[in-house]
């Protein structure tokens, strides 16, 4: 299967928010699906990173190298 992740639903499977129902985490955890991110997510975490709405813990490029590389 492919999965495309919008905004919120990767920040909560990186984070292990509540809010991501379990059945999107195992679908994401699933080896054998495909998992994607649009260029739009990068973008909107930028943005919000950038002008203090968002706090990831790390510097964005770190960010994107160890979570976002890892959904391909």
């Amino acid at each position: 299967m492919k999965l495309l992740l919008n905004t919120h639903t990767f920040l909560w499977f990186i984070g292990g928010n509540i809010n991501l129902s379990n059945t999107a985490k195992n679908a994401i955890e699933n080896a054998s699906n495909q998992r994607f991110l649009s260029i739009a997510t990068i973008w909107e975490i930028c943005i919000k990173v950038s002008i203090e709405k968002l706090k990831v813990g790390l510097a964005f490029t770190e960010l994107v190298e160890r979570e976002a590389m890892e959904m391909q």
